[in-house]
């Protein structure tokens, strides 16, 4: 009977070995933990350094302004429908070319721009002091 390969993995001393990673240490540490206790606190410190899907709370507000502003915005409907006049005005936010009078409005680019410029300046300056550490929102 052949004998069994030890398994390639990280249960292996050299794999350990060639995947360390240039981790030095300081200074020598005792082996009083056992090897169990390394491996489950390796596998959390794994888990914790990816970061989950946070909700961008900034972004969705500015968004949510913009659509406001454009439904609540358009007084008069194209061919009858609220939906397309929306679509319109929110449109124009961002070209600045309004399909309905066929006009080019430059303020409006303003209204679709401003926020997103002035959200990258205050955000730069203004970080939140509070910590949001395990809440799944992002101030951005």
């Amino acid at each position: 009977m052949a004998k069994r390969k030890k398994a390639w993995g990280p249960s292996n001393p050299l794999w350990r070995w060639q995947h360390k990673k240039g981790r030095k240490r300081s200074k020598a540490r005792s082996h009083t933990r056992s090897r169990s206790v390394r491996h489950t606190a390796r596998r959390r410190g794994r888990r914790g350094r990816r970061g989950g899907t946070k909700i961008p709370v900034i972004t969705l507000a500015i968004l949510a302004g913009q659509i406001g502003t454009a439904y609540y915005g358009t007084g008069t409907t194209i061919g009858g429908s609220r939906a397309l006049s929306t679509l319109n005005s929110f449109q124009s936010f961002y070209t600045g070319i309004d399909f309905s009078d066929r006009q080019f409005h430059g303020e409006r680019l303003l209204m679709g721009y401003g926020p997103w410029v002035a959200k990258r300046f205050l955000g730069a300056i203004a970080r939140p002091r509070i910590s949001m550490r395990g809440l799944p929102i992002s101030l951005s």
